[in-house]
């Protein structure tokens, strides 16, 4: 986050990324594979602020008992209010 920060503060924008193939990564980049390893990807590029949200829709949401489960795979997670 410390990196995501500073990209920021210079008018960058940044993505970090999830789902990425480490390996393949190290592969393209020829980062030894004997010690070392790929943890994060993070894309930046310059940001263009008009829009940055503007444009974009906002993907729906998982409920809580989407997402959290008691008891086993599936079985939702109730959370009393």
């Amino acid at each position: 986050m410390t990196f995501v920060y500073s990209c920021c503060s210079h008018n960058l924008g940044t993505c970090v990324m999830e789902g990425f193939d480490g390996r393949r990564i190290r592969s393209e980049l020829g980062v030894p594979s004997e010690g070392w390893g790929v943890p994060a990807c993070v894309a930046v590029g310059d940001c263009d602020d008009e829009n940055i949200f503007g444009k974009v829709d906002m993907t729906k949401r998982l409920d809580v008992d989407e997402v959290f489960f008691k008891g086993g795979w599936g079985k939702g997670y109730k959370v009393d209010k």
